[in-house]
């Protein structure tokens, strides 16, 4: 554990050194479009939008036995998943909404607190969060207080609740995760015979009880990740940081990152509907019979 913290001590002292020189050119050099890219790349909605669909291939790979009578109907799910969350159309919406409720001062405020030392530091200890590395030292450090029946330190748990409501990381994870079972509900109905099929009040009361459970079972979990990954900040750091999250432009930006990705995710999980109902309009009438997995059966 030593070891790990010696090196992620020696990553930061690299990145105070390196990231301020990192872009080819200044920030106000920069076109509109340019800061957009280097903003969703800072907060990490750049990497979360482009290996999405991979988690969302792998949670349909898991579905597959439930269709072996309907092998076709299966394939049919997976390709209307894949275009609906297609990377790049997902960065793109994402890019739109930001150059929507973003003006060029406010992202050049943010990006310009990126570079500065609380920035920089908070940006690598969430980069550290999404190496292996970061999760076998979260894993350690979750194992550490199961071992001895203990919880973390509380003025670290109380800042990690806090900051999890002024950044909405709860809404954010809920809002990634419901789309995928939003997409599996819209296109398990376009197989059914349109008698069968749900109606948007059914499926909203679906989604609903959904986030309800998601919303239960992940907020402890975010506490602790992100009392782990903001550790070793010190108290005034941590207040700073809180600061910078809920008020002015710090404020401005995550709410329209939170409000991006919700609507952004939203809409790709309709089309996952729309791409079934397409679909199945061409599939032989064999594979249209209407008998959907039993597990999703009304």
């Amino acid at each position: 554990m030593g070891f790990k913290r010696l090196q992620f001590g020696f990553l930061l002292l690299l990145a105070a050194i390196v990231l301020p020189g990192c872009a080819t050119k200044s920030l106000q050099k920069m076109t509109d479009q340019e800061l957009t890219k280097m903003l969703m790349e800072r907060s990490g909605v750049a990497t979360s939008l482009t290996t999405l669909p991979q988690s969302v291939d792998e949670g349909l790979e898991k579905q597959r036995d439930k269709f072996k009578s309907q092998p076709e109907i299966y394939e049919l799910m997976v390709k209307s998943f894949r275009e609906a969350f297609e990377p790049n159309r997902l960065l793109k919406n994402m890019e739109d909404e930001i150059n929507l409720k973003l003006n060029r001062q406010d992202k050049l405020a943010v990006l310009e607190w990126y570079e500065q030392s609380l920035g920089r530091k908070a940006y690598l200890m969430e980069g550290f969060m999404d190496t292996q590395q970061g999760q076998d030292a979260f894993n350690t450090f979750i194992d550490s207080f199961e071992k001895d029946n203990k919880t973390p330190d509380r003025e670290l748990l109380e800042f990690a609740a806090k900051l999890a409501r002024e950044t909405h990381a709860l809404q954010i994870m809920v809002d990634t995760m419901s789309s995928v079972s939003l997409g599996l509900l819209t296109g398990f109905n376009g197989i059914l015979p349109e008698k069968q099929r749900m109606n948007i009040f059914e499926i909203d009361q679906r989604i609903l009880t959904i986030r309800q459970h998601l919303s239960e079972q992940l907020a402890p979990s975010i506490v602790l990740v992100l009392a782990f990954t903001y550790k070793d900040l010190n108290q005034e750091e941590r207040a700073q940081l809180l600061a910078f999250y809920s008020r002015g432009v710090g404020r401005k930006y995550i709410t329209t990152l939170s409000q991006g990705m919700s609507s952004n995710l939203e809409r790709a999980a309709m089309r996952v509907g729309d791409g079934v109902a397409r679909g199945v309009a061409d599939l032989p009438e064999k594979s249209t019979s209407g008998r959907a997995p039993a597990s999703i059966k009304k």
